[in-house]
């Protein structure tokens, strides 16, 4: 995999022409977050970057995090946006090593701002262990249906029908994958990382990414 990403890197650095291949595209934006004590993944949006604010909140007295891109250069990112209760944040790097026609746009998202199918498979491109080589992740999207009953006052229960949202990621990972953007065809989002359980707990939806990152423009 080293070596693919070598390659890739070292062909971006000669030609610098109009690149519509989005999966390279996704591979040059994907960075490594290094904070106070927690580390994981994001991608580069035209020049911010998109990750969860769990990552980055133990670096809020700081207000910067560092970062390393695919290129194995390191840059400082200012904290520009948060969103707690959607777990995602902004992050403006001082430097930006990766030509502009080989970064994901705002466009790319808004043109996949979709909720996730029911067996839809997002591509992402994240570092599980934060360490070492990025990984190609493939998130799938799942819904089911359960009941619930619900108990009255009066002893009488009436049983709800319930959609639940099943995520699954393959491999599985632990949390230093955590802020990867992963794209599809019509859709995309940002991971949330459950460490305990090594495996995808959230996708937070594209339309919530896409907001952030306007606001974070103004």
């Amino acid at each position: 995999m080293k070596t693919i990403i070598f390659c890739v890197v070292s062909l971006f650095v000669c030609v610098h022409a109009e690149v519509d291949d989005i999966e390279l595209r996704q591979t040059l934006s994907s960075v490594k977050i290094y904070g106070l004590l927690n580390y994981g993944s994001g991608s580069l949006v035209d020049n911010q970057i998109i990750t969860n604010h769990h990552v980055i909140e133990n670096c809020s007295s700081l207000n910067w995090v560092i970062i390393e891109y695919i290129t194995g250069e390191h840059t400082i990112a200012y904290i520009s946006e948060v969103d707690t209760i959607n777990d995602l944040a902004v992050l403006e790097p001082i430097d930006v090593p990766i030509p502009m026609e080989y970064r994901i746009t705002l466009k790319d998202l808004q043109k996949r701002n979709r909720n996730p199918k029911h067996d839809e498979t997002l591509l992402g491109i994240g570092s599980p262990q934060c360490v070492g080589d990025y990984e190609i992740l493939f998130f799938t999207y799942e819904q089911k249906r359960y009941n619930v009953v619900s108990h009255g006052i009066d002893g009488d229960s009436t049983v709800l029908k319930k959609t639940y949202e099943v995520r699954k990621t393959d491999p599985c990972f632990h949390s230093g994958a955590s802020g990867t953007l992963f794209i599809g065809d019509t859709s995309c989002g940002v991971l949330v990382c459950d460490s305990r359980y090594s495996m995808a707990s959230n996708l937070m939806i594209g339309r919530k990414v896409i907001k952030i990152l306007k606001k974070s423009r103004r």
